[in-house]
């Protein structure tokens, strides 16, 4: 399976207000599913330092709309950095993870997960190992053993 880059069809949200340049771009999601419970707020304060959050509740399961991430990724600029607490916050299955992570690095969008210590903004030859272990944080906290 390889990702395609995005269309240049897609609709772009204006940025006005913001700083010129790359911008921190904050994401947090908190799906009633998930045990332990990752509260809204917590996620929220952990991106703190972001220069805008977008942020989805989850009242009927992992499978509900999620409005503001697809607002997101219309926001979201090459050069851009993605930040969120972690990883299960962007998808719920490890395949539309990996699709989702692999369409941010064609995008060449940077992403910065804060609970595995993964910052693609850096290049250390110690991050893929950082993201190994995010992937199998995954997999047992989502249950996804494929």
């Amino acid at each position: 399976m390889f990702c395609e880059p995005r269309k240049s069809k897609r609709k772009i949200i204006h940025r006005r207000g913001f700083p010129d340049g790359n911008l921190k771009i904050g994401y947090a999601w908190e799906p009633i599913t998930y045990k332990p419970p990752r509260p809204l707020a917590n996620q929220i304060e952990q991106l703190k330092d972001c220069h805008k959050i977008f942020h989805d509740n989850s009242k009927l399961g992992s499978k509900s709309p999620r409005p503001e991430y697809y607002k997101m990724f219309k926001f979201l600029r090459e050069g851009d950095t993605l930040v969120v607490t972690r990883l299960d916050c962007l998808e719920s299955s490890l395949e539309d993870l990996i699709d989702t992570v692999c369409s941010i690095y064609i995008n060449k969008i940077h992403l910065q997960v804060l609970y595995y210590n993964i910052d693609t903004t850096t290049d250390t030859d110690g991050n893929i190992f950082n993201v190994f272990d995010a992937l199998m944080g995954f997999m047992e906290t989502s249950g996804d053993r494929n």
